[in-house]
Parts: structure tokens; sequence; C-alpha cells
């Protein structure tokens, strides 16, 4: 049924926006509280450089970098929402059943991402891209999003790990 992604495809861009926003606002506050960050320009374009000084080899690993984290977004949707959250959903025998598969499956992928300073930030996102999988019954949305802030949060605004 094409309205049931086009509707995930729709809403998720909608949830998009505030990750989006809040990892702007994070960029910010590091630039105004952490004394060597005083300097560094609000979007990095890039892996942690300013465009205009970019080396072509940068530029080259940040496009490779670009295109594996789109790669591995629907990957890594896959794996945590398609298989661990709708087998959990499945299985479970508890109230509320659709939540708590939600939430074991986020409090997994925030450990997969233990490597990233501010892991426990994935939590919110992560409950997001789960609640928008399991209303719509398809990854499509999740992962769009998914890929929009990563690349956003990592390849514009610089917060990487």
């Amino acid at each position: 049924d094409t309205s049931l992604w086009k509707k995930s495809i729709i809403e998720s861009f909608f949830c998009t926006i505030p990750f989006l926003l809040a990892a702007l606002l994070v960029k910010l506050w590091l630039i105004h509280t952490v004394p060597r960050l005083a300097n560094a320009p609000l979007f990095e374009m890039g892996i942690g450089a300013v465009p205009d000084v970019l080396s072509e080899s940068t530029r080259f690993l940040t496009s490779w970098a670009i295109v594996a984290y789109i790669l591995t977004s629907p990957i890594q949707e896959f794996i945590f929402r398609g298989v661990i959250q709708s087998t959990l959903h499945r299985f479970l025998v508890v109230k509320n059943r659709a939540w708590v598969s939600i939430l074991v499956t986020n409090l997994i992928f925030v450990q997969a991402h233990f490597y990233w300073n501010f892991y426990l930030f994935l939590l919110i996102p992560g409950m997001t891209w789960s609640w928008l999988v399991i209303r719509h019954r398809t990854l499509i949305g999740a992962s769009l999003s998914h890929m929009l802030v990563g690349i956003w949060t990592f390849f514009i605004v610089g917060l990487n790990p």
C-alpha cells in the first residue's frame, strides 16, 4: 500500500525537524561554553574542517563517509527496528508490548553507539524512529529521518564522535 509509505515519509520529515534544530542548538551551546570551541564555525560542512580549507583528499573522504552513512542508516534501521523491535513486538506477552519493544530496542540501539560522546541523545530520535515504524509498518520514513539527522549532525553541523 503506497499510502502507508507516503504518510511515513511525510510524518518522518516533521519528526526530523526538531532533531535538526536540537543538533544546531547543541553546537551553539558548545561554541559558547567550551573555550576550545569558541571560534569554531556553526556549520563545518565536512569532517571537522571549514569548507574553504578542505583539501581534495578531505573532500573525497567526506564524500565517501556520507555515502557510507547513507548506506548504513537503512541497514541499522532494518536490524534494530525491522528485526529486533518487530520480533520483540511479536513475541512479548506483556501489557503495552509496543512501548516495551520500542524501549528495549532503543536501549540496545544506544549501546551500539557507545563510541559517540552524546550517545544517550540517540535514545530520543531512536524512540521516534521506532514509533514511526510501529505506526506505519514500514522502515522508509525512519530510514530517511535517520539519514537526514546523521548527515546534518555529523557532516554539516560537525558534531562528530
